[in-house]
């Protein structure tokens, strides 16, 4: 599942008249729909990658100017993922540790670290 929420999307060729063009972003922000169509195929590519396609989600935009003129607006997009998936009973829990046998990292920590983890080990 793959789910974004973003400003005023402003659409090439799908004028929605709640939607206001003049809106004007920070030079270091993409503009919300570029952010949309950038994580959604992010997302996806990334599901591709692991055997998780994307198969639901939603999409949600808003921006407004209230009765006082204070703009209202997901100016940094929110994105967010979920998955669900299947274990088998044989991997709900671990075995005891075993002295002297080596263990497994997970690859994100293990990457994130891997300075620390190469600076500590010797010939």
């Amino acid at each position: 599942m793959s789910n974004v929420s973003a400003g005023d999307l402003c659409c090439v060729d799908y004028v929605l008249p709640w939607e206001d063009e003049s809106f004007a972003y920070p030079s270091n922000l993409a503009r919300p729909l570029s952010v949309a169509l950038e994580a959604s195929s992010g997302a996806s590519d990334y599901g591709n990658k692991f055997g998780e396609p994307i198969i639901a989600g939603f999409a949600r935009s808003f921006g407004m100017v209230g009765c006082g003129g204070e703009r209202r607006e997901w100016i940094k997009p929110i994105m967010f993922t979920g998955g669900i998936g299947a274990i088998s009973d044989a991997h709900v829990t671990k075995d005891a540790p075993t002295p002297g046998r080596p263990s497994c990292l997970g690859l994100s920590w293990a990457n994130e670290n891997k300075f620390q983890i190469s600076s500590n080990f010797t010939d």
